[in-house]
Parts: structure tokens; C-alpha cells; sequence
């Protein structure tokens, strides 16, 4: 299967992998490359059918796209929280610190660079 999906990603036509696939026609080698797939991604007791393997492959995008908001996201939250930790730093010279709040200062003084 990697084969196959390698080599339509490099634009191989359908018609070439009918022999491989053990069909007569670019449709029929189609077809069977999506049940392929469908049988590596389906549940048990699931049909291995390509609308299985379609609902696999948006589901995967579908998380990735999620994943990509996410870390955007987590980004631009990062700047803010980096100045946070500037300012906390710069004004901790009059608290009293145990051993715990002494630790978490060094990892902030760490991740924000001083």
C-alpha cells in the first residue's frame, strides 16, 4: 500500500498499477487501493469499503488541523507568557521564597532567557 500511495504522489498514473493489484482497468485498480486502505485503517467488524477509508483520511485531517490551531495558538500565547515571566523575575527580589517557589523561578529564569 505505501507503494502504491508513493507513487501517486509523485503523479504515477492509475493504469500502472493494475498487474500489481491483480485487476484489468485504472478503475478497478483504484477501487482496490482504497479497500486496501480501508482494511488497514477500519475498526473491527467495520466494511472494508473506500468510504471508510475516505472518513479515515478526513478524520486525519481533520486532526492535524486541530493540532496546527492548537499549536498557533499556543504560540501566541507564548510571548505573552514569556513577559509574564520577565516581570515576575524583575520584581521577585522582595518575596520570600521557599524551595519550591525557588525552583520555579530558575525554570522561568531558564525558559525566558535570564
Amino acid at each position: 500500500m505505501k507503494a502504491i500511495e508513493d507513487g501517486r504522489a509523485v503523479g504515477v498514473p492509475w493504469h500502472h498499477f493494475t498487474e500489481a493489484l491483480c485487476v484489468t482497468s485504472k478503475q478497478g485498480a483504484y477501487q482496490k487501493a482504497r479497500r486496501l486502505k480501508a482494511e488497514q485503517v477500519r475498526e473491527p467488524g467495520k466494511r472494508r469499503t473506500p468510504e471508510i477509508a475516505r472518513e479515515h483520511e478526513e478524520h486525519a485531517v481533520a486532526e492535524q488541523r486541530a493540532e496546527r490551531a492548537l499549536m498557533l495558538v499556543q504560540e501566541r500565547r507564548f510571548s505573552v507568557a514569556q513577559q509574564i515571566g520577565r516581570l515576575l523575575l524583575q520584581h521577585c527580589g522582595g518575596i520570600v521564597l521557599d524551595s519550591w517557589a525557588t525552583y520555579w523561578l530558575g525554570e522561568i529564569a531558564s525558559v525566558c532567557g535570564r
